[in-house]
């Protein structure tokens, strides 16, 4: 083990003691503070990696010590919806505020590490499910900001070109990137971390989320394309699919357009493309209106039809079944 994996394993560790001993460890919650702010810039990616990941324990282990949970596996009770009805302890709102949402923005502008940027949309999703709304609610408008720049690939780390850079400065940061030809291959898991971040936050929020699908959805829908592959493609429909479950009152707004794009996607034999497309039938039939569903009843039914036939994926036809279940239940 060299002195960058026993740098990143102490910083895992502080997170885990901050997460799990989060009262025995309030004494020296000053000092691992200044640890993590002198970590935060480290030259190499995996610290700044684990700085991240400590941040989002650390708020998590506040949220159980001022909860009364610290020695529980019981999680913080919250209500989906905006206005908060469930507030966060003054400290934890404190932290989250003025230490961890102001560095996961900064990495989110300037970090030129894809791993680095996947962790931080990993933790804003985890803070999500553990806090509810009140864990983002705040920050909402920079936090879906930064989701359209990274959907239009026009973060830092996608571009490597910062605004008011000189082109010398833009070349030297090129010529950085050179030196990890894998980062590219890192596209597809942002897309999803992207996308999961999203079905989080319409969980947590609900039919609140609605003006924030409204900017994200356009976005989403670039990735349908052809220039894009399947697997973009049945990331995002399961993505609507499931925004539009936990945010119901979108369907209205959608549902002609999010039809045209289900049967687009119904004539293949990929099983997880299917098993998307299925679903997402599924959540119109039971959640769009009888007025929107009936023109296009015998239409989505044999595009259910087709993908059962051509699917030999047994979760796709299951999922197949249940929408044809839905179908019978509500029309």
């Amino acid at each position: 083990m060299n002195f960058l994996d026993e740098k990143s394993s102490a910083v895992h560790c502080l997170g885990n003691l901050a997460l799990h001993c989060p009262g025995v460890i309030q004494p020296y919650m000053e000092r691992i503070m200044k640890t993590l702010e002198d970590l935060s810039a480290y030259f190499h990616e995996n610290i700044r990696y684990h700085v991240c990941l400590t941040y989002a324990q650390i708020a998590m282990g506040l949220l159980k010590n001022n909860t009364g949970k610290a020695d529980t596996d019981d999680h913080f009770f919250w209500k989906k919806g905006l206005p908060v009805q469930i507030p966060l302890p003054d400290q934890v709102s404190q932290f989250m505020d003025t230490v961890m949402y102001a560095h996961y923005f900064d990495l989110l502008q300037n970090e030129s590490n894809k791993e680095v940027v996947e962790k931080v949309l990993e933790c804003i999703r985890d803070i999500t499910e553990e806090m509810g709304p009140a864990g983002v609610a705040t920050h909402l408008d920079a936090i879906v900001e930064n989701l359209s720049i990274l959907l239009d690939k026009e973060s830092f780390c996608q571009t490597r070109v910062k605004k008011g850079d000189t082109e010398e400065e833009q070349d030297e940061d090129f010529i950085d990137s050179e030196d990890d030809e894998e980062d590219l291959d890192h596209d597809e898991i942002i897309l999803g971390n992207v996308t999961d971040l999203i079905i989080t936050l319409s969980k947590a929020l609900g039919d609140s989320f609605l003006p924030y699908l409204q900017k994200l959805g356009p976005k989403l829908v670039k990735y349908l394309g052809d220039e894009h592959p399947r697997s973009d493609k049945t990331m995002v429909i399961g993505c609507l699919a499931e925004t539009f479950n936990q945010a119901p009152q979108a369907i209205e707004a959608y549902f002609n357009d999010y039809v045209k794009v289900l049967l687009q996607h119904s004539t293949s034999d990929n099983g997880s493309l299917n098993r998307n497309v299925a679903y997402g039938i599924g959540i119109l039939a039971e959640k769009a209106s009888t007025a929107q569903v009936t023109p296009h009843l015998q239409t989505l039914l044999q595009a259910v039809k087709t993908m059962y036939t051509n699917t030999p994926e047994e979760d796709a036809k299951d999922n197949c079944i249940a929408t044809i279940v839905r179908f019978l239940e509500v029309h």
